[in-house]
């Protein structure tokens, strides 16, 4: 699973800012945590997915913080009006 991730992680970062893609990489602790209950049966305390859900959130948060950003400065583009009309 984990070399999935990586080249699908990969092509996602040849496509669009390290910023808003890296965070992602957090997705990879869930994953792991779920392999690791349901293939290796292991147990995983509640602790531990609360860590696994703080990473998230705050992989969350960054790749909101970088749409916002990516929202403002398109907003402060200034409006150009098209040339003059030729006849």
């Amino acid at each position: 699973y984990e070399a999935i991730f990586f080249a699908v992680l990969c092509y996602l970062l040849a496509q669009r800012d390290v910023s808003l893609i890296w965070p992602l990489s957090a997705l990879s602790f869930v994953f792991t945590g779920l392999a690791a209950k349901w293939f290796l049966r292991e147990d995983i305390s509640v602790l531990r997915w609360a860590g696994i859900a703080l990473i998230v959130v705050g992989a969350g948060i960054i790749t909101w913080s970088e749409k916002v950003k990516e929202r403002d400065a398109a907003l402060a583009q200034p409006v150009t009006s098209p040339g003059p009309v030729q006849k």
